[in-house]
């Protein structure tokens, strides 16, 4: 049984590579590469929910941003990459929040996870005239 199951292994990847078309088709791992628009919105809020403007979205190994959170914390935007089923998105598969100011800590994580969500950033209050501290 093992054996005959082994045998139609090959069979069974030929058939699925046969009903991709195109020269990006041929990986197994991660299928038929399709051009696709991809959509993102992320709200970016502080600790204390409030929305951070200014927070800049970096698709990692890019230098350049490709949205930047509005005075409602929100950043939405829309690119072109390639997608898979088994890959998922070439281009900004993994996405970086980053303050140029470096008042709010950044993070990173994959469009899958950040795309439709509501990041926290733990961010300094500037200009803090408390001095009760002292």
């Amino acid at each position: 049984m093992t054996r005959a199951l082994l045998a139609a292994l090959p069979f069974a990847a030929a058939l699925i590579l046969a009903s991709c078309t195109g020269p990006n088709c041929a990986s197994a791992i991660c299928g038929c590469w399709e051009v696709e628009t991809a959509q993102v919105t992320i709200t970016v809020v502080d600790v204390n929910g409030d929305p951070v403007e200014g927070i800049d979205m970096i698709c990692i190994n890019e230098s350049v941003a490709l949205a930047t959170s509005d005075a409602d914390g929100l950043i939405a935007t829309s690119f072109e990459t390639r997608v898979s089923p088994g890959c998922g998105p070439e281009r900004c598969n993994r996405l970086t929040l980053s303050d140029p100011t470096g008042a709010c800590d950044g993070t990173d994580s994959t469009l899958q996870v950040l795309n439709g969500s509501t990041v926290t950033l733990d961010c300094d209050v500037v200009g803090d005239d408390d001095d009760s501290a002292l």
